[in-house]
C-alpha cells in the first residue's frame, strides 16, 4: 500500500478530526474509537508486512539473476538486448510474489546476456511467461526433468465411451500424469495453454511406442476407480510433443 495512503489513514483520526473538531474533542474521540474498532489500526501493520515481504522478494529476484549470470563464461557476456531485458524487468514487477515465475524472468534476463544462446532466445519469451500460471511453471519444470526431446511423443491418454455402432464419445480428452500426486484435470488445462502459446502440440492420433510409458495411467487410483464404476469407458493412447520453439523456451527459461 502507498505510504502516503497508509499515513493518511493512520493519522486521519488524530490529525484531520483534531483540526475539524478542535472545539469538540468528543466527536473526534468517537471517530478515532470507531476506526480502531473496524480495524483501521491494523492497516499500517499489514502494509508494513507487505513491504518487508516485497523487499525480500526483490532481493531474491536480484540474487537469482546474479546467480544465473555468474554461470556465463566471462568471454560470452554481452550487452543484453533491450527488446528482451526491458520488457522482462517491466513485466516481472507484477509477478515478484510468484517464485516460480520470478525465477523464469530471472533466467531469461540472464540468458539475454549470453551470446552463446542468441540463436535460441526469442523476444516473445517474456510475453509467454506473463501468460503462465505458477502451476504451468511447475508442469514445465517436471517436463524439463524428464529430458524430453523435440517432437518426442510424451504419453497421455483420453477416456472414451465406445458406442455400439463403433463410434466413440470422449469423456476426458486429455489425461496427463507425471507422478501419482498429479492433478490430471489441471494438467489438461496447462497443456491447452502451452499449446496455445506454441510450446507444444497435442495429438489424439499419435502415441508413444513405449507401452511402459503408459503404465502409470493404469495404476492411477482415480482412473482405475472410474473404469471400475463405468465399464463402458476405456482409455485410448494419445500424446503431446514439444516443438523446437518450445524446447528453446524450456531450456532457457525453466529451472
Amino acid at each position: 500500500m502507498d505510504p502516503i495512503i497508509t499515513n493518511a489513514l493512520m493519522t486521519f483520526g488524530a490529525g484531520f478530526t483534531a483540526a475539524a473538531f478542535s472545539k469538540a474533542q468528543g466527536p473526534a474521540q468517537v471517530l478515532d474509537d470507531a476506526m480502531t474498532l473496524v480495524g483501521f489500526d491494523k492497516l499500517h501493520e499489514v502494509a508494513q508486512k507487505k513491504r518487508v515481504q516485497r523487499d525480500q522478494n526483490i532481493q531474491q529476484y536480484k540474487d537469482s539473476i546474479a546467480q544465473n549470470i555468474v554461470k556465463i563464461p566471462k568471454e560470452n557476456i554481452q550487452e543484453p538486448p533491450l527488446s528482451v531485458v526491458g520488457p522482462a524487468l517491466e513485466a516481472s514487477k507484477y509477478y515478484i510474489e510468484e517464485k516460480s515465475l520470478r525465477e523464469m524472468f530471472a533466467k531469461v534476463i540472464a540468458q539475454s546476456m549470453d551470446n552463446r544462446v542468441n540463436n535460441k532466445i526469442h523476444t516473445s519469451f517474456v510475453d509467454i511467461i506473463r501468460q503462465l500460471s505458477p502451476y504451468d511453471a511447475q508442469f514445465l519444470q517436471k517436463l524439463k526433468s524428464k529430458h524430453i526431446y523435440v517432437d518426442s511423443p510424451v504419453a497421455t491418454m483420453k477416456m472414451v465411451i465406445k458406442n455400439t455402432d463403433g463410434t466413440e464419445k470422449t469423456v476426458f480428452p486429455i489425461i496427463s500424469i507425471f507422478d501419482v500426486n498429479d492433478d490430471f484435470m489441471k494438467n489438461a488445462v496447462t497443456i491447452n495453454n502451452l499449446e496455445r502459446l506454441g510450446i507444444l502440440k497435442y495429438s489424439a492420433d499419435r502415441w508413444n511406442v513405449d507401452d511402459y510409458s503408459y503404465s502409470i495411467y493404469y495404476n492411477y487410483f482415480q482412473i482405475t476407480n472410474a473404469l471400475k464404476q463405468h465399464p463402458e469407458m476405456s482409455l485410448t493412447k494419445t500424446s503431446f510433443a514439444v516443438n523446437n520453439f518450445g524446447a528453446n523456451f524450456i531450456d532457457l527459461c525453466v529451472e
